[in-house]
């Protein structure tokens, strides 16, 4: 078992370093504050629209709500009515005397018919596609790389344990920009970044009657180079400078969940979650190197003779509390709807990369999932998801706020095994959406997005072998 898993997390390995070192993504709102978030959505949720805060279902991880993992080990109960009959003594006024009689007593038990333990491990792969363009220019970059790697197990009798790594933020941009100068001509200004943080979690979900409850711990680290550039382009054999900062990063963050799941109807749920982020502060040790360049015979930039400054204390950076709920109405193996909201207050906060102005932050969202036939055939068994979101950014550009906003859907395809109560699927999430504006911000972007998930669950793992 073991051994099989061993490989697979080797395999996407190796596909992340292949997809990473393919990257040529050039995102500019990503040269502010902490780079671009990354989603902790899996597959699964990106589909809905990012939908989380209540989700729980023993076949998916939800890293956003610990909570969730309590469904790892569930307690399947049944309603069943039972009659017990027993001998009493009763007064009989005409005999005038004790007589023994019968009498039924009908009791109703919650029975336990069955225990799901169920063990998933999930990955994904995904792509981006980006549209960048300001009132003059419109540049077009792309990106893939290994989406996520976690595992989640039961935890008998108390519910579930979850671990894995993610990227965190990402930081990929390079702007350039000109200004004349009387006694200079032409002067470029070339900013550029790139790297980015990640992060591993493990965490812990348990349940207690209706209600789950959980926490991560996230260990967040990684390292961003950024670099600024003055060139004198119309001053003939004129020398420019440049300035390269790698800032390693470190630090940790937790979050804590609810999830409440109660019956409204006959096989309807309602459920009702909230999370945490509790706040952070993130240290990041600065190197920087700042350089004489010029322009070799092959065009490209080269450095004449450098100075090398290496910070002896770290540069803290706070990151705020966040919070977000949300609710979802379902009938199991048939359909789901439902909608969420989430927000954080980045005002006053100061960034790693830059010192562009932040403010707070904030997305609604709203998706669902059909499944016609669960028992019919391909199609009729396929999951059918689709979404909506509408958010802002927590940065500011000329003092405006960043908007956010987006249509999602994919599909949940069934892979049955056997002896698995819960079923394994190949997960895909198509998102198409819009960030910034020219008119307000003088930058927009367009992006759509690919994540193609391997979600791979098994509960024979914990059977115990039987030889005859």
């Amino acid at each position: 078992m073991w051994k099989g898993i061993n490989k697979a997390i080797l395999l996407f390995g190796l596909l992340f370093l292949t997809f990473s070192a393919a990257a040529q993504v050039n995102d500019p709102f990503s040269g502010a504050g902490f780079g671009t978030f990354q989603s902790y959505d899996f597959t699964f949720q990106r589909s809905i629209g990012g939908l989380s805060a209540a989700i729980t279902d023993p076949r998916y991880i939800n890293p956003v709500n610990p909570a969730s993992y309590a469904d790892f080990y569930v307690v399947q109960k049944a309603r069943f009515r039972e009659i017990n009959k027993s001998k009493r003594m009763q007064w009989d006024a005409e005999r005038g005397d004790s007589v023994e009689v019968f009498v039924s007593d009908t009791l109703y038990r919650d029975t336990a018919i069955g225990i799901i333990k169920n063990t998933s491990f999930q990955t994904s792969i995904d792509l981006e596609f980006y549209n960048t363009s300001n009132q003059n220019l419109l540049t077009q970059s792309s990106n893939g790389s290994l989406g996520y790697l976690a595992l989640a197990f039961p935890l008998p009798k108390l519910g579930g344990i979850s671990v894995g790594v993610m990227p965190y933020s990402n930081v990929n941009y390079n702007v350039l920009k000109s200004q004349n100068i009387d006694s200079l001509g032409q002067v470029d200004y070339r900013y550029t970044g790139n790297g980015g943080l990640y992060q591993f979690y493990t965490g812990i979900g348990m349940k207690y009657k209706n209600l789950r409850f959980g926490i991560n711990a996230r260990y967040i680290f990684g390292s961003i180079q950024l670099s600024e550039a003055l060139l004198l382009n119309e001053q003939n054999n004129a020398l420019g400078t440049r300035s390269t900062t790698l800032l390693t990063v470190r630090g940790t963050r937790f979050d804590g969940g609810l999830i409440y799941k109660g019956q409204i109807a006959d096989n309807i749920y309602l459920k009702a979650g909230a999370f945490v982020n509790s706040s952070a502060t993130l240290f990041a040790h600065t190197d920087t190197l700042i350089e004489t360049i010029f322009f070799n015979s092959s065009g490209n930039m080269a450095g004449l003779d450098s100075i090398r400054s290496a910070s002896l204390q770290d540069k803290a950076s706070t990151m705020p509390l966040g919070y977000g709920g949300g609710l979802i109405i379902e009938k199991p193996e048939n359909w789901m709807f439902g909608i969420e909201y989430r927000a954080e207050d980045w005002s006053g906060k100061q960034g790693l990369i830059s010192d562009i102005p932040l403010g707070s932050s904030w997305r609604f969202s709203m998706g669902g999932q059909v499944i016609p036939n669960f028992k019919g055939g391909f199609f009729e068994k396929l999951n059918y998801r689709f979404g909506a979101y509408y958010a802002q950014n927590y940065v500011r550009i000329n003092n405006m706020p960043v908007l956010d906003y987006g249509m999602t859907f994919g599909f949940g395809i069934p892979i049955i095994r056997p002896r698995e109560v819960p079923n394994s699927t190949i997960d895909l999430s198509f998102q198409v959406g819009k960030t910034g504006d020219i008119r307000d911000n003088l930058l927009t972007e367009n992006y759509f997005r690919i994540s193609l998930g391997f979600n791979m669950n098994d509960n024979s793992w914990i059977f115990k072998s039987k030889f005859y």
